[in-house]
Order: structure tokens, then C-alpha cells, then sequence
């Protein structure tokens, strides 16, 4: 189903003339794409399945970073994925998600979105309440996946050979809401306490359900989940909300050229199983 009319979904930009290119191979980043993108900041960054890339930006770091759908070896594969926000599990979670379809899948691969606000009407009084709470999300990191991280986002360092544990200290007090211990073996068991229901950061007060409960995790640990009321985030449950989730779940139909541009701390998004591998799409991702 399509309703990309409703305010809250993304904005989609579709050029009317459907040939291809012709002349270098159409699979090959556009350069005007990659300078568009270079006017969001972005953050963070990784490929993301089969031919689902990051637009690197221009003036800023362009290395891809290890976030929950890091595919580099393959293990997104070709299932469908969960919704989720971009990046909700990790300390900076980007504002706006941008697709630039570059070649579109023949069928299946539709990308899925979700208004959280959407989510949140369809609660109960007792659902509103316990999700109203702080969410602490936990896992371990192994030693080189969490200094991969904190190298892209410390200004003061660029390789992971450079991070010290004042650094990460420096992270911490930097981004509230973190804590960890490390262990011998240099691995963290990492804490980060999230809002999994929030308000946009783009404006108006109502809240909305978006965060990555729901979602993937192909690179790291798959997460704890435990409220602040100190009870656990069951498999039922999670089950439970995406059941939930689905009913007013919305798809987008990819054609060649399309863009589309979310809000990232309103809309969760995921992707119906690839049925044709032969697709191009990239992402980009900044905060505001």
C-alpha cells in the first residue's frame, strides 16, 4: 500500500523521464548525487545489502562505520528486515534518512515505512504507559567494533589505533545516557538509555513510537532490551509490536531515480524480502 501524501512519510521525488543512461556504467554513483548529499551532514554510515550503499559526503568523513545493518560481509542477505530508525541503537542517531534509488529492483525489495505516531494511537493505556519509560538497550562490543565507531565520531582521532580510554571518556561525558565496562579481553558491555517513544526533533509535541526495537542486528551483539521500571523486552513483546506495527505499515514501490527523505526520529523504516538482487540504492543520513 502507498499513501505517501501523509505528512509524516517521505518525501518522494520522482523524475518523469524512465530511460536509462546511457554511456558510463549506470551503476556508478552519479556525481550530482553525491554532491546533493554532501549538503546533509552526515554522520554515520555503512552498506546496507545487496547493492544498498552510503553516499559519502563530500567535506565530511566518508568511511563507512559499523551501525546495526553493516553488511560489508554479506549477512544482511535477502530476507526481509524489521523496522527500526536509522542508527537507533548507537549514541548519535541521525535526524533524516535520504534513498536515492539509483536502479530499482524488477520485484519485491520494497522499502517499508512506519509512522510512529501511527504506532502510538493504536496503543492501549497500559502499552502508553511502559513504553513511556526510558529503554536501557545493552550488548557487548567487541574491542575492534567499538573503537571502528568511536574513531568516526571522536573529532580528535581518525583510526582505531588511536583511541584511548580517555577518548572514550571524553565520548561518554560528551553524549548522555552511556555507560560500560570493559573487560580483559578489550571488549565493552555497553548501556546506552534511549526514549523508544519521542516527540520529532522536527517539530510538534506529539510522540510517536520509533526506535529499533523492532529491527536488525547483523554486526554487533543482537541488544538487551530492559525498561526502567527494571523489567526485561521479550521476544513475545517485540513480536507483539511488530504485529502491531504492521497494520499501518506502508511500502515504497522503488522506481529508477526516485529519492526519498524520512524523518528518522518519527518514521521507522525496513524492507520486504529481495526477490531481484539487481538493485542499486543508496542512503545518506545527517542530524539537523
Amino acid at each position: 500500500m502507498n499513501d505517501l501524501q501523509h505528512p509524516a512519510f517521505p518525501r518522494l521525488f520522482r523524475r518523469t523521464d524512465r530511460s536509462r543512461p546511457s554511456g558510463p556504467d549506470p551503476r556508478r554513483p552519479d556525481p550530482r548525487w553525491l554532491d546533493a548529499s554532501a549538503r546533509l551532514p552526515a554522520t554515520d554510515g555503512g552498506f546496507l545489502g545487496p547493492r544498498h550503499h552510503t553516499l559519502p559526503p563530500r567535506d565530511l568523513r566518508s568511511r563507512p562505520q559499523p551501525h546495526d545493518r553493516d553488511d560489508t560481509d554479506g549477512r544482511c542477505g535477502l530476507g526481509p528486515i524489521g523496522l527500526h530508525i536509522e542508527n537507533g541503537n548507537t549514541p548519535r542517531c541521525p535526524d533524516i534518512v535520504t534513498f536515492f534509488a539509483q536502479t530499482a529492483a524488477f520485484e519485491g525489495s520494497q522499502t517499508t515505512i512506519c509512522d510512529g505516531r501511527a504506532v502510538w494511537d493504536l496503543f492501549d493505556d497500559p502499552q502508553k504507559a511502559r513504553w513511556s519509560q526510558p529503554m536501557t538497550v545493552e550488548r557487548v562490543l567487541p574491542e575492534v567494533l567499538w573503537k571502528r565507531y568511536l574513531a568516526n565520531e571522536h573529532p580528535a582521532i581518525s583510526h582505531p589505533d588511536e583511541v584511548t580510554m580517555e577518548h572514550v571518556l571524553q565520548f561518554k561525558a560528551a553524549v548522555p545516557g552511556q555507560d560500560f565496562e570493559q573487560h580483559d579481553d578489550g571488549a565493552l558491555t555497553y548501556r546506552l538509555t534511549v526514549n523508544p517513544v519521542r516527540p520529532s526533533a522536527l517539530g510538534g509535541t506529539d510522540r510517536g513510537f520509533a526506535n529499533a526495537v523492532l529491527g536488525p542486528s547483523h554486526n554487533y551483539q543482537p541488544p538487551r532490551y530492559a525498561m526502567a521500571d527494571g523489567s526485561p523486552v521479550s521476544a513475545d513483546e517485540i513480536e507483539e509490536m511488530r504485529a502491531l506495527a504492521e497494520k499501518v505499515t506502508h511500502e515504497i514501490n522503488w522506481q529508477d531515480g526516485d529519492i526519498a527523505i524520512l524523518d528518522n526520529t518519527r518514521v521507522m523504516h525496513g524492507r520486504r524480502a529481495i526477490a531481484d538482487a539487481n538493485r542499486n540504492l543508496f542512503i545518506g543520513m545527517g542530524m539537523i
